[in-house]
């Protein structure tokens, strides 16, 4: 599979997500702000998603050279992560009074190391330092944000089947 059809491929996932997302927040017509905070960021990893899965697609029909795409692609990538990982835990404070919270402090930690490895990762792809630019290193941040959407839902989930016992 080249590069275009699995980036495409991955819009669509993140298209589904985000079709979740909208079913959650109909059946939750007044959520908590767990599961507010929670739907926002399903909300914004399956929108980031979908704009770096295209973004590639788009630089290489205008055939740009593979490397500089990666670069580009990469560059935007982990600023946008960084975005999402201060968008969180900013709201995540100003909900509850702390970034880090007791019940979700495992994820939280492991959110936060992972994005912060994946925005190094993604900075040394996009600056071709040690090695060219490539899609692996690309598609690995990639799919960092979109299995963070993923995962998310799953908590939702789990959210709402715990307040309803």
């Amino acid at each position: 599979m080249n590069p275009s059809d699995t980036l495409l491929t991955t819009a669509e996932i993140a298209v589904a997500v985000l079709g979740f997302a909208g079913i959650v927040a109909v059946l939750q017509s007044r959520a908590a702000p767990m599961a507010e905070l929670r739907l926002r960021v399903m909300v914004e990893a399956g929108g980031t998603t979908i704009a770096f899965s295209l973004l590639p697609v788009g630089l290489l029909a205008f055939e740009i050279a593979e490397e500089s795409v990666w670069s580009i692609a990469s560059a935007g990538l982990g600023l946008a992560t960084l975005a999402l990982l201060a968008r969180t835990f900013t709201r995540q404070r100003q909900l509850f009074g702390s970034i880090f919270l007791r019940e979700t402090i495992v994820f939280d930690v492991g959110f936060w190391v992972s994005a912060l490895l994946a925005a190094i990762a993604l900075a040394l792809n996009a600056f071709s330092v040690g090695y060219p630019a490539s899609f692996g290193v690309f598609y690995a941040g990639l799919t960092l944000v979109l299995t963070s959407a993923v995962i998310t839902f799953v908590r939702i989930v789990y959210l709402v089947v715990e307040g309803s016992r």
